[in-house]
Formats: structure tokens, C-alpha cells, sequence
């Protein structure tokens, strides 16, 4: 059963509301009325390049992805009741991959670029938490710098991610980190801040270009972070 059909790129999705609703991290493709029209009559769109292009931001496209569209990523919540599709994000700058949701289903915390030139700061990046119920959004104001792998303990208490603090960094020269918040006071902590190895999968080669993001996982009891180094 079709529950979300839009032109674009869904990027990832996660249960929310226990269950009665799906997050969607997902980015619109420029209008274009051809396409529509045959979305609408039941045919496959035709592909075809624009007659030209607006280029607003310095990050304007990716090997392997093209030409960003105008829009970037942002979260969409699907209510799977009525098949409902609410956008909760709306700003200049991507919401980062990966997004959580919290274990009570109601809140989601995403990374996101706080600059207001994002591809000139690359490394000003911020957690944010998002009342899926009230819409009502907060920054968990933490030191500015990389934020990736970000998740929710299972006991609601904490967010994990990998990251570091240096806005001045060059690809792969710092070493990533792993960091616990406490939400209820904001008190951040370095758990490994004298380990030589970085916490993610930096490699590269000339067959190719594997490269993930890094992963993190909780234990069950909220006293535990697994990831790879």
C-alpha cells in the first residue's frame, strides 16, 4: 500500500507515534509541469535537462547525485490514518542524515547546519529536538562542530553521536569522537577524548568510493554505545 508519493528524493524514513505515523527525511524535485502532467495521466515522467539552472548556494551539486534541486532535505510526517503529509522543517540548510526518533515516539532530534552560509560553515552544525505533536522546536545548544550517527538511549535520558569540535577541519585530518548529552541538563561529555583512532570508516581508494557514515547503537540498558573504529 502506498503511503507517500511525491517527486523527489526520500533519503530515510522512521516509525513515529507509536507506530501511527512515518518520518520521512525527504527532498522536493523542482517543479516542472510535463512531469506532473504525466504523473497525473499514469505515465512515466520523461527525463530532460532544464533550459537553465539557478544556482543559489556554493554546494550546488555531487558526483554520483547531479544538480541539487532547489529545495533540500527536510522532515515530512506521515499520518497513517488518513495518509496525511505535514512538512516540519522549513530552512535554507539540509536536515542531516542520519534523524532519530525517540523511544516514546514523539520527538524528533535531527542535525542540522545553524550557519546562515552552511556551505561557507560547514562544521556549524547543531542537535535539534521536534515535538512531533506540537511542532515546537529547540536547540540543545552544544558546542558547534561535526554531528553524525545521532540517536536516541532507549531509556529516553541521553543522545549519542559521532563527532568532534574543530570548525577548521580538513577532510579526515580530526578524529572523530563518540559524545553522550544528557537532555535534562545539556551536559555534553567526550567519552573517548584520548583514543588515536577515528570512529568511523575513512578509507578510500582508486576502485572506488565506499565510504559510509559512521554508525552508533545503544544497549538495551541505556549503559552502552557500540560503533566501529
Amino acid at each position: 500500500e502506498c503511503v507517500f508519493y511525491a517527486r523527489g528524493s526520500i533519503a530515510a524514513a522512521k516509525w513515529a507515534q507509536k507506530g501511527a505515523s512515518i518520518l520521512v527525511r525527504f527532498r522536493k524535485a523542482d517543479p516542472d509541469e510535463d512531469a506532473e502532467k504525466a504523473i497525473k495521466e499514469g505515465k512515466e515522467p520523461e527525463s530532460k535537462a532544464p533550459a537553465a539552472r539557478r544556482v543559489t548556494r556554493l554546494l550546488y551539486r555531487l558526483d554520483g547525485d547531479g544538480f541539487f534541486p532547489e529545495e533540500r532535505y527536510h522532515l515530512f510526517l506521515i499520518k497513517l490514518a488518513d495518509k496525511s503529509v505535514a512538512q516540519l522543517t522549513r530552512c535554507k540548510t539540509d536536515v542531516e542524515d542520519p534523524f532519530d526518533v525517540s523511544p516514546d515516539g514523539n520527538t524528533a532530534g535531527f542535525v542540522m547546519n545553524a550557519h546562515r552560509d552552511p556551505d561557507m560553515h560547514p562544521f556549524h552544525l547543531q542537535i535539534f529536538l521536534l515535538n512531533l505533536k506540537t511542532g515546537k522546536r529547540k536547540s540543545l545548544e552544544l558546542e558547534y562542530g561535526a554531528k553524525e550517527a545521532m540517536a536516541f538511549s532507549p531509556n529516553g535520558k541521553y543522545v549519542a553521536y559521532i563527532g568532534h569540535h574543530n570548525l577548521h577541519d580538513a577532510w579526515g585530518v580530526e578524529r572523530l569522537h563518540p559524545f553522550v548529552v544528557d537532555l535534562k541538563t545539556g551536559r555534553e561529555w567526550n567519552l573517548t577524548p584520548t583514543f588515536d583512532r577515528q570512529a568511523s570508516d575513512l578509507t578510500i581508494g582508486d576502485l572506488g568510493y565506499g565510504l559510509a557514515g559512521p554508525q552508533l547503537f545503544w544497549s538495551r540498558d541505556s549503559k552502552s554505545i557500540y560503533y566501529q573504529i
